[in-house]
């Protein structure tokens, strides 16, 4: 599973949202914030910040 799908989904759980709602919050179709969830999507940065958004969260790039 890919960073961004564990991230999302625990985030939108924590905060009681459904997919429908991080979807029509971001304007995103719902069908893809599910393959986003369970890594079946690669997401382009744009669409990151889009669901981020939604979750009121924020994109942190980290040097390792």
């Amino acid at each position: 599973m890919k960073w961004w799908s564990k991230k999302i989904s625990s985030l939108r759980k924590k905060q009681g949202k459904t997919q429908d709602e991080i979807g029509a919050i971001s304007g995103i179709d719902r069908h893809y914030i599910s393959g986003l969830e369970n890594g079946h999507h690669v997401p382009r940065i744009d669409t990151l910040e889009r669901v981020a958004k939604a979750l009121n969260a924020r994109i942190e790039i980290v040097e390792k």
